[in-house]
């Protein structure tokens, strides 16, 4: 879930307007892996996140950020814009204490080294770090009825009351519902500390689709600022728990979690997926693109039991068989064989070929191929040899 974290990270706070630093955030955080019914016993990691926004491009190149303990933190940029969105990050531990003992609260200085907005300082003490008392997660049987939900149907979706014990002023909860099959973000919703559910609306059920949710407890403290000029500064501890949610396939929808064997990023993937008679007869074909970590769900008309084939760019085809498409599959997810650079569904010196034109290229070189990009990095090197000379004279299922 790493990836919708970092972008939760963002979420909690507000970006008003201005052509310099708008947001100065501090946020303590524990995360954990919901896999059952029951409240998850042992944290994922905590770790601790400081952010800096502004609204003009270029305005935050270079800043660091000096704790407590003296232990200085370089930003780095994780723009959609170049130069308006820094964060840097600590370790994570495998405790809350173990956390606040190396990131506690107190006086943090913020230096901007290089861009628009700097050279500018700004020093603010900031409360110890103050975590709900509950830890979020599904309850009521949501979760494990939340594994197979029917399709185009209201999912009611419950957690227990926020507690706190603390002095956090500001008490919320978020619920973030992304689709993991289509790589979107389809539903959110935000309460004071004592909401208690919410209710995810029936068009964003789909069949076959995975979901990953995140539940987030946050308590929260604002303070004036003495040094950015119109910042805003936020400093806030937060509780929050994931975990994999799924819309039982209905018939004729085939879903489930491939593997792009060897590359990075399977998001965004395009496989080209038969549905094969017992004669052998394609009865259909398509294009598929493959979501987040792999999920993908499609429709075919087709129905019986059939042999599914999945054939992407420069992986080797891959044939499942005895997909029941009367009662929807919801678990086909194949790994694909990578090296396959001329498609011709075979790992020969032919690839080799192709890969050896574009080593050592990148997407703005004359001579980039992006086939021969086979682990997803760019950059055509002595990691692509590898894959292919791994799976070399391997060939696909027929």
């Amino acid at each position: 879930m790493s990836k919708w974290f970092s972008i939760l990270a963002m979420s909690v706070m507000a970006f008003p307007a201005s052509a310099t630093v708008t947001n100065v955030g501090l946020v303590w955080f524990a995360d954990y892996d919901q896999t059952s019914d029951a409240e998850p016993a042992d944290t994922l990691g905590t770790f601790f996140l400081s952010s800096l926004s502004a609204t003009t491009d270029g305005d935050l190149l270079a800043a660091q950020l000096t704790n407590p303990l003296g232990t200085v933190m370089d930003f780095y940029d994780a723009s959609y814009n170049a130069g308006t969105y820094f964060q840097t990050y600590s370790p994570t531990y495998s405790s809350i204490a173990d956390l606040v003992a190396n990131y506690p609260g107190g006086n943090h200085t913020f230096d901007l080294i290089a861009g628009g907005a700097a050279p500018d300082t700004l020093s603010i003490n900031v409360d110890e770090p103050d975590f709900p008392d509950t830890i979020p997660h599904l309850n009521g049987g949501t979760f494990s009825a939340m594994q197979a939900w029917p399709s185009g149907t209201d999912a009611p979706i419950s957690w227990p009351a926020f507690s706190h014990a603390g002095t956090a002023p500001y008490l919320s909860t978020y619920f973030y519902l992304f689709d993991y099959t289509l790589d979107t973000l389809p539903f959110n919703d935000s309460t004071p500390e004592w909401g208690v559910g919410t209710t995810v609306p029936a068009a964003e059920m789909i069949s076959g689709h995975y979901y990953g949710y995140v539940l987030v407890y946050d308590c929260s403290f604002s303070y004036p600022n003495s040094g950015f000029v119109n910042a805003t500064t936020t400093a806030a501890s937060e509780r929050r728990a994931s975990g994999i949610l799924h819309c039982k396939s209905d018939p004729g929808t085939v879903a489930g979690k491939l593997v792009l064997g060897d590359h990075y990023y399977p998001s965004g993937k395009v496989v080209t997926v038969q549905v094969v008679a017992a004669d052998g007869t394609v009865e259909d074909t398509q294009n598929v693109t493959v979501g987040a970590i792999g999920y993908y769900a499609f429709d075919t008309a087709s129905r019986g039991v059939k042999t599914i084939k999945f054939k992407g760019t420069h992986w080797l085809t891959r044939a499942v068989a005895d997909v029941d498409l009367d009662a929807g599959a919801d678990t086909v997810g194949p790994e694909l064989i990578n090296g396959d650079i001329d498609g011709d569904d075979s790992i020969t010196v032919f690839d080799y070929d192709r890969l050896s034109q574009a080593f050592d290229a990148r997407p703005s070189d004359a001579n980039w191929d992006a086939d021969a990009d086979l682990d997803g990095d760019s950059e055509v090197t002595v990691f692509d040899y590898d894959i292919l000379s791994r799976n070399f004279d391997l060939s696909g299922d027929y």
